[in-house]
């Protein structure tokens, strides 16, 4: 996988997590903020920030996933790429031995 797919990979993966740390947190407030008693006006931003940090880990995790696919894609095309060198390069090869048999049969024996 090239560098650039690196870094982006690491990027949504760094997101993801922090994004599911930041809901977490949230649930685990709001359960300790309600204990039993009827919501406040501050009990909504925390509901707020499960919210946000619900929606930015799904849309890390699809970022992933969208990120990883073209990744994969690029070294799919690589190595076909790279196959097709491979077999341009025996073909050479075979020529030039072709070439060298024919001279040497041309050659008058010493």
């Amino acid at each position: 996988m090239s560098g650039k797919y690196s870094k982006i990979l690491l990027f949504w993966s760094l997101l993801f997590i922090v994004s599911v740390f930041i809901a977490i947190i949230g649930w685990n407030r709001l359960e300790l903020a309600l204990d039993g008693r009827p919501p406040e006006p501050e009990d909504t931003q925390i509901s707020l920030n499960i919210i946000l940090g619900v929606v930015s880990a799904i849309t890390s995790a699809g970022g992933f996933i969208v990120t990883t696919y073209f990744a994969l894609r690029e070294d799919k095309r690589d190595k076909s790429m790279h196959d097709l060198q491979i077999e341009k390069l025996k073909r050479e090869i075979e020529e030039k031995d072709l070439e060298l048999e024919r001279l040497r049969k041309q050659e008058p024996p010493p």
